[in-house]
């Protein structure tokens, strides 16, 4: 039985490895005459394998197509998946529930990837260029393959949650007795009509993330003096105060004769917006206000009186 001996590493830099089998070792070589040798040569792409002149057999190493990641902004990528958000539009337009969002595109390393539904992975788009290639292997310039990637931190999808659920936030609809008009020392009960929460999540693939914008306080001002700050929507009066001239806790009370008269309040729902990902993160965004007008007018009660 032959001898195997240690492979013989010629190392001719970076490049792809070629293998030459010789025959029996030459009676200078040191070794025995049952020893075959395995010489490996590292050849650069496109160069001849050497040979010894010992009948070796040598060949081209092809250079293959070159392949690059296709390039895209996180607004190109959101363009990719326009469909699924027009849906998501029609759908809140009539409908402003929790809704979740799939997406397939998305934009990292300003590079274009995308979440593989068919071979349940994380991909990036690469695009082939095989003008100087000896060895396409059938791939040609211009060519489009998908490879495999890690997967995303799924804080990149907050940028459009954070959009999409501000563009829903309603106005506030005003909840205010008396209604339209009101004495001078008869108190307001300040409200709005509820509004909220809103969540919106996207998922990308096994990715989540999810926005809450929901009303924390609600400020009226109404040009008489400071705004008045309450929480949440306010406090509408209840059935059982609405023969009483007292505020409410959110309230107010025009007592000056100079307040008499026509007036515009405006009213401003303050929405804190949170967010909370699959990876366990959370945070807040900065808040968003929405505000409407209402006219109002304020008046004197004349009192009649009699003499005797």
């Amino acid at each position: 039985m032959r001898a195997l001996k240690p492979l013989a590493l010629c190392a001719a830099g970076a490049g792809l490895l070629a293998l030459v089998w010789s025959g029996a070792a030459s009676a200078n070589s040191g070794l025995g005459p049952d020893t075959t040798v395995v010489t490996v040569v590292v050849t650069q792409p496109g160069a001849t394998i050497p040979g010894d002149g010992g009948g070796e057999t040598s060949g081209t190493v092809g250079i293959p197509c070159n392949w690059n990641p296709e390039a895209a902004t996180p607004e190109a990528a959101d363009e990719m998946n326009v469909t699924i958000t027009i849906i998501y539009d029609v759908v809140n337009r009539f409908l402003p529930v929790d809704l979740e969002v799939p997406l397939t595109y998305y934009s990292e390393s300003g590079t274009l990837r995308a979440w593989s539904w068919l071979r349940d992975r994380f991909e990036q788009r690469m695009i082939a260029d095989c003008t100087n290639a000896t060895a396409p292997d059938g791939w040609f310039t211009g060519a489009i393959d998908w490879w495999v990637v890690e997967p995303p931190n799924p804080e990149i999808l907050l940028p459009g949650l954070v959009l999409r659920v501000s563009e829903p936030l309603a106005t506030p609809g005003a909840d205010i007795s008396p209604v339209d008009t009101s004495p001078v020392n008869v108190g307001l009960w300040l409200a709005t009509q509820p509004a909220g929460p809103i969540r919106v999540r996207a998922t990308l693939g096994p990715l989540w993330a999810e926005v809450t914008a929901e009303i924390t306080t609600t400020t009226f001002d109404l040009g008489d003096g400071a705004p008045i700050v309450c929480d949440g929507f306010g406090t509408p009066i209840p059935d059982s105060k609405r023969d009483s001239i007292e505020e409410g806790p959110c309230g107010h009370t025009f007592t000056d004769l100079d307040d008499v008269g026509d007036t515009t309040f405006t009213i401003t729902s303050n929405w804190s917006v949170a967010w909370e990902t699959s990876a366990g993160t959370s945070g807040a965004e900065p808040a968003v206000l929405t505000s409407a007008t209402i006219p109002y007018e304020v008046y004197e009660i004349q009192t009649v009186g009699t003499d005797g």
